[in-house]
């Protein structure tokens, strides 16, 4: 979910391609599982703390 996350930190990568990037197969599915780990959807491309990795 993290590499996702840094996936999405480029602009010209869509939610759908990290989605299947990161193993789902549904866009749905994968937007549910990042905003538990991260507090935020995907959509909002929440800047990711590499020290916390």
């Amino acid at each position: 979910m993290v590499r996702a996350a840094h996936l999405l930190q480029d602009r010209n990568v869509t939610v759908e391609a990290a989605a299947e990037m990161a193993g789902y197969r549904s866009a749905a599915n994968f937007a549910t599982a990042f905003r538990r780990q991260f507090g935020v959807p995907p959509s909002q491309r929440p800047v990711i703390d590499n020290s916390a990795v």
